[in-house]
């Protein structure tokens, strides 16, 4: 997941183990709209790749927390757009049966970076494309 929100990029254990990514155990202060507070992870370094390997990008500090909660109910899927003229030809895949074990953040601005915005009438969804994939914003 994309996420010009955060400052940080976090990764899941389940996927760093997975992947058998090894870090110094850190503590870091985490603060969400919800709470503050310290955590222990580790700090990995990762590489990602676009779905078809075009796009490579090195994720020097990815900070691994038990679970990432984030939750699969706002995803866009192809009904989101259908109705949206500068939005319904987008292809959108299903990813309904997957989980979410990345977040990249602002650490990484060549990953969020714009290549493509399309733009509708005012009060209506957008969405943008980036080299690591797109966003729906105001679905």
């Amino acid at each position: 997941m994309l996420d010009s929100g955060s400052t940080n990029s976090f990764c899941s254990e389940e996927l760093s183990d997975c992947l058998g990514a090894q870090g110094e155990r850190e503590t870091f202060s985490l603060t969400t709209l919800g709470k503050a507070g310290s955590t222990q992870g580790q700090i990995v370094s990762l590489e990602i790749t676009d779905i078809n390997g075009a796009n490579v990008c090195n994720l020097d500090r990815v900070y691994t927390r038990k679970i990432l909660p984030l939750s699969m109910s706002n995803v866009a899927v192809s009904s989101d757009v259908e109705q949206w003229p500068h939005l319904c030809d987008l292809e959108l895949p299903d990813v309904s049966d997957l989980k979410i074990m990345m977040l990249i953040g602002q650490d990484v601005p060549e990953a969020l970076m714009c290549l493509e915005l399309r733009q509708g009438p005012k009060g209506g969804p957008y969405a943008f494309r980036t080299s690591f994939g797109g966003q729906l914003m105001g679905q």
